[in-house]
């Protein structure tokens, strides 16, 4: 059987989070100002109230893997197991 557990990586990033202590996983850019852009664009100000109200950009780490929604191999069932 193929070994499948070193399909994923991980990366350092930062990302925005709510007051409410939620990610925002669309926000994950290399730099804190790029992540911040994603949402605020270069407006500083809009930036800065959201920081009052709470938001934060922080340091995360995320893990990259490839979905697998359905196997690649079917296990072999019991009624065909053995079969000749």
């Amino acid at each position: 059987m193929d070994d499948r557990s070193s399909d994923h990586a991980y990366s350092k990033g930062y990302a925005l989070r709510t007051p409410r202590g939620t990610i925002l996983p669309h926000t994950f850019r290399r730099t804190p100002a790029e992540a911040v852009a994603t949402i605020f664009g270069d407006d500083e100000g809009l930036w800065d109230s959201a920081r009052l109200e709470g938001m934060s950009c922080d340091l995360v780490y995320a893990r990259v893997f490839i979905p697998r929604f359905f196997p690649s191999v079917a296990p072999k069932s019991e009624e065909t197991a053995g079969a000749q």
